[in-house]
């Protein structure tokens, strides 16, 4: 994964605003590319159907109550 400079300095500005923290530019990297990386593998796009399915369930669970 390539970070731009423009995506690493927003990174940074927002560690040390978040945390208090500087990190330096390798540092900020390496977590950068980490946090990306988890959100790779946790983040997947819903179908139009799931989706459907879990409104219903929703709404389900919403007439129960």
């Amino acid at each position: 994964m390539q970070l731009s400079g423009q995506q690493l300095d927003k990174f940074l500005a927002i560690y040390k605003a978040k945390f208090g923290i500087e990190l330096d530019r390798q540092q900020a990297y390496e977590q950068a590319v980490k946090l990306a990386s988890l959100f790779e593998l946790i983040y997947r796009p819903m179908s139009v159907a799931n989706f459907e399915k879990v409104k219903k369930r929703q709404q389900e669970l919403n007439n129960n109550n």
